[in-house]
């Protein structure tokens, strides 16, 4: 009987390992499947992309089609609430008078949001890219450096993030890592930061935007920025004005992601 037993235990064991070992199996021909189909969704995304550097469309014309909506709907708006609360519906009624699909834009993907670009037709082939607010995230750049690297372009990345976690052993697989916060003006203060995947408010450095660009970059172009700064951002809007101090100080920005955060707009009203 306890021979019986066993064997009828060894069996039960048997047939669990190789259901085991049937499942793992499966979930990585699962895995290598999907990381196959990734790569050729990759790939075949990287030839159309490279294809909008041929667009013979006059981008100027499209720019100045742009502007002009944006001037007539966005800014007759005197009450600032109401600016930002219009803001996307009236852009993208602009983006659609315009026809900026046009001017070739393509579509860079983070973990949770979208990223839109133009790739250069210069022949500059030494590129400059900022990202200020990195959160845990440089697949987009990565797409980027990827694309650019196609057209035998090379790009050197700059990002700072005032949160090490992650972002300090992340972002060097790119570029180099800062671990501050860049805003306006230099000093110690409340900022809202990622933190075990929520957002909270926490003294930190800050470094003054044209210090990191001009004397820690020593840079006077920036090909792509990137800004995330969680409410930061509003005070940054300085550097694109007509008498900046970006333009005094004869530093050009080509291409701008944005987010802006509504949420610390309407706290500072309060």
């Amino acid at each position: 009987m306890p021979s019986i037993l066993k064997k009828s235990t060894r069996n039960k064991v048997q047939k669990y390992l190789k259901c085991a070992f049937l499942f793992l199996l499966i979930i990585c021909l699962y895995k290598f499947y999907n990381v196959y189909l990734e790569d050729l969704r990759e790939e075949s995304a990287d030839e159309d992309d490279l294809q909008t550097v041929f667009l013979a469309e006059n981008k100027v014309e499209v720019y100045k089609k742009w502007l002009n909506c944006a001037k007539w709907n966005l800014m007759v708006i005197e009450d600032p609430v109401q600016f930002w609360t219009q803001f996307t519906k009236l852009t993208r009624k602009c983006d659609e008078e315009a026809e900026i699909d046009k001017l070739g834009l393509i579509t860079l993907k983070n973990k949770d949001e979208d990223k839109i670009a133009i790739l250069p037709r210069n022949n500059d082939e030494q590129n400059t890219f900022v990202t200020l607010g990195i959160g845990r995230d440089i697949t987009g750049e990565q797409r980027w450096q990827r694309k650019m690297g196609k057209l035998g372009k090379h790009v050197d990345f700059y990002g700072a993030d005032p949160m090490t976690e992650v972002n300090e052993d992340l972002y060097p697989q790119i570029g180099k890592y800062f671990p501050f916060a860049v805003a306006r003006n230099p000093g110690y203060a409340t900022a809202s930061v990622l933190k075990s995947r929520q957002y909270v408010n926490q003294s930190v450095v800050h470094v003054d935007i044209m210090y990191f660009v001009d004397q820690l970059l020593k840079i006077n172009k920036i090909d792509n920025l990137w800004m995330d700064a969680e409410g930061a951002e509003y005070d940054l809007f300085e550097i694109f004005e007509k008498n900046s101090s970006f333009t005094k100080k004869g530093i050009d920005i080509c291409q701008i992601n944005i987010e802006v955060n509504f949420y610390f707009f309407f706290q500072g009203l309060l």
